[in-house]
């Protein structure tokens, strides 16, 4: 991700250029904080204009900025280093996009003179952030959470963004699970970054990101677990339809012979499986379905599955492992002779384990 430098604040029409979410770099408050700008300066023509003013910004819900400042040599500026908003921002999560400040000088005749506008994307954030520190981090959380101002209402209000499967980054960029990839060794983005800049990613990444994006609101204590079978070399996130008319894979523990998406052949009589189109991933109505392992969130007792937005799954450790497991799995797969076949998930029987 590329460095972002100074002026963060830019009047729209300047000669530096746009960056994302408008002509400001992004920037960040916790709630409740005062916004505080430095270093600003205002070109004035024409350049032999010398006098005392006073400098009046106008933002967004009050916040309003004023100092005295002096105009010389072309150029204004305020007295101090500094200039704070004599308001705080609301003790509520925010996302401001942009932030957009009106600028006026008050010359001493009384006369008031339009100085532009500067803006910039500014995320309001529950709690001082935790962790890595990325724009799209704080725009997923601060748009879905906006207005929320406890950490409870925070989580549910990220959790649902998640759960609508149409997750995207500070660009507005849609993320995906699989999208449009079969075979799971065919995508290697397994984190939060390799994720909001490829937008696509394993699982793996959307745990990441689900965990990341609280921590930036300052939410810590969400942990990744890992799901995987219990005798299993995998098994089939559903939808799966099973024929019984082909169960004739020759392995007691696995009758249906599977074709592998990771393989060039497929095995004879491997129609007694077929993968019909599933459980939904993020901006992926039919992900990538045969697994090793997946991986989840866990938070104040409760179990999320982020790529597929499923959940939350709640109760005991096994009893959230047993809804999980019900609402996700269609069978197992394992090696029969040469090739992969599958069985079909037993009802009521735990076959998976979460490892915390």
């Amino acid at each position: 991700c590329p460095v972002l430098e100074a002026p963060q604040w830019r009047d729209p029409c300047g000669e530096d250029g746009a960056v994302s979410g408008g002509c400001g770099a992004p920037v960040s408050y916790v709630s409740g904080s005062t916004v505080v700008l430095e270093d600003l300066a205002f070109d004035v023509w024409p350049e032999d204009f010398a006098a005392g003013a006073w400098v009046w910004g106008f933002g967004p819900e009050n916040q309003t900025f004023a100092g005295p400042a002096r105009i010389a040599s072309g150029r204004a500026a305020p007295v101090h280093d500094e200039i704070g908003s004599v308001v705080a921002l609301p003790d509520a999560v925010r996302a401001y996009e942009p932030f957009a400040i009106q600028w006026v000088l008050e010359l001493p005749s009384g006369t008031m003179v339009g100085a532009g506008e500067t803006r910039s994307p500014v995320y309001v954030t529950l709690a001082a952030p935790l962790g890595d520190k990325l724009a799209s981090y704080f725009a997923i959380g601060s748009r879905a959470a906006g207005g929320r101002d406890q950490a409870g209402d925070v989580i549910d209000a990220v959790w649902a963004e998640f759960a609508r499967l149409r997750v995207a980054n500070a660009d507005r960029l849609l993320m995906g699970y699989y999208r449009g990839v079969s075979c799971p060794s065919d995508l290697e983005v397994y984190d939060a970054p390799g994720l909001v800049t490829r937008l696509n990613g394993q699982c793996g990444a959307w745990q990441d990101l689900f965990i990341q994006v609280l921590r930036t609101q300052g939410i810590a204590g969400a942990l990744p677990v890992t799901v995987e079978p219990m005798r299993d070399a995998g098994f089939l996130v559903a939808r799966y339809l099973f024929d019984p008319g082909h169960d004739d894979a020759g392995c007691d523990a696995y009758p249906y012979l599977l074709d592998d998406p990771c393989s060039s052949s497929s095995p004879p009589g491997g129609e007694g499986v077929r993968d019909l189109p599933g459980n939904a991933g993020q901006d992926e109505p039919d992900p990538a379905s045969l697994f090793a392992r997946h991986f989840l969130v866990k938070l104040d007792g409760r179990y999320y599955d982020p790529s597929y937005g499923a959940g939350p799954f709640e109760g005991t450790r096994l009893e959230a492992n047993m809804a999980w497991e019900e609402a996700s799995i269609a069978g197992y797969a394992g090696e029969c002779g040469a090739w992969w076949a599958a069985r079909e998930d037993a009802p009521g029987l735990l076959e998976t384990a979460f490892d915390r």
